[in-house]
């Protein structure tokens, strides 16, 4: 479980620190930095480039960095800029450390998400010896492929000059590729429902399986969905998952969670002043929250 999040030079975030309790919600308008932390941890975790367009200051590395629950080791990934449009993170040899699967607020393509989270199910199930003759065998096949190259058919001036830059990653996520077939009878093919259908169809096969060892985080739960329907799901990822990080932007979705020992984490924007404190004066005698004001 997570307990510890600092994010530098990421989006909104110079230089932010959050505290994580088993389940937590992050509330706060549009533009207030909740989806950027769920994709932080998408970074930190599953990713190794950034877009230039994402970093406050070029001249800087992207930092983010992580503690986890009974481990006070900090466990730190780190973006460097690779020439104008890019970071890129190239070393990350960290083992052991849970998974973490992110499901944006517009993310309906079930195909994609469940054959990453079955990849992470079959990563889990190898060995630490498994994963490193894995790693070994990639590297060498990369680097024999590249040895192979015949200089004696360069026939482009200055070519011989060019240095190849190998850059090689191992994509766990891509192993596996799950398909939903529709059942002909079907008078509506999957990709012709609406968005609520779609996003309902990808939570059932999430809380409906045993293969649950990993983090989950949400971008605006309410997306797609109705307010008894959104707490029917919370109620039930909070029993499935190790630990559930989750968005929103409206009070009604926190009046559920409060009765569900979620920790609150309420965010702002310079434009939401108002409404975040509005929102504020209307929770915080409730219970005792955690307020960050950016």
């Amino acid at each position: 479980m997570i307990k510890k999040l600092e994010i530098s030079n990421y989006k909104k975030f110079d230089s932010e620190t959050f505290i994580f309790e088993k389940n937590n919600l992050l509330i706060g308008d549009n533009d207030s930095g909740k989806s950027s932390i769920l994709e932080a941890l998408e970074l930190f975790f599953n990713k190794n480039e950034i877009s230039s367009d994402l970093v406050i200051d070029i001249n800087k590395d992207i930092v983010i960095t992580i503690m986890l629950e009974n481990d006070e080791q900090e466990y730190t990934k780190i973006f460097k800029m690779s020439g104008k449009t890019k970071a890129i993170c190239k070393e990350f040899n960290y083992k052991n450390l849970p998974r973490y699967v992110y499901i944006r607020s517009n993310d309906l393509e079930i195909d994609k998400k469940v054959s990453e989270i079955l990849s992470i199910n079959f990563v889990n199930q190898l060995s630490n010896e498994t994963k490193d003759n894995i790693q070994v065998a990639f590297k060498d096949s990369i680097q024999l492929f590249f040895n192979s190259i015949n200089d004696n058919l360069n026939v482009v001036n200055g070519f011989d000059k060019t240095k190849l830059d190998i850059s090689e990653t191992l994509n766990y996520e891509k192993l596996v590729s799950f398909k939903i077939n529709d059942d002909k009878t079907n008078i509506v093919p999957l990709k012709g429902r609406g968005s609520g259908f779609i996003k309902n169809l990808l939570y059932l096969i999430l809380v409906n399986n045993t293969m649950n060892e990993f983090i989950i985080g949400i971008d605006e739960i309410e997306n797609s969905f109705s307010l008894k329907n959104v707490e029917n799901l919370i109620e039930t990822l909070l029993k499935v998952y190790k630990q559930t990080i989750i968005s929103t932007h409206i009070s009604s979705v926190y009046e559920i969670t409060n009765n569900l020992n979620y920790k609150t984490i309420p965010l702002h924007s310079e434009e939401g002043d108002i409404n975040l404190f509005k929102l504020i004066d209307s929770i915080s005698h409730k219970r005792e929250i955690n307020i960050l004001l950016l």
